[in-house]
């Protein structure tokens, strides 16, 4: 929750529930909770997100884009934001 708030303190976007799946492991497919953070209107971004040198990896639905930060390292989280920003 608070790197989310973090961001969305940077980036703007609201914050919602969400979950995020375990792709392998001993339980592959199962759903964990995640906060996710939502940029409405901004799924034009998950094309540039993913053609910088270092790709931000998120979701897009009904044209917002979605932001999960679980696989982030935390010293990595202020790299996300800079990448939304040159994005715009």
């Amino acid at each position: 929750g608070t790197r989310v708030a973090e961001l969305s303190d940077q980036v703007g976007g609201t914050i919602e529930a969400g979950t995020s799946t375990i792709g392998a492991g001993s339980v592959p497919g199962t759903p964990l909770p995640s906060p996710l953070l939502k940029l409405d209107g901004e799924d034009h971004l998950f094309e540039r997100l993913l053609t910088l040198d270092q790709p931000v990896l998120t979701r897009r639905s009904d044209g917002a884009l979605f932001i999960d930060l679980r696989t982030v390292d935390e010293r990595d989280t202020y790299l996300v934001a800079q990448a939304i920003i040159e994005c715009r």
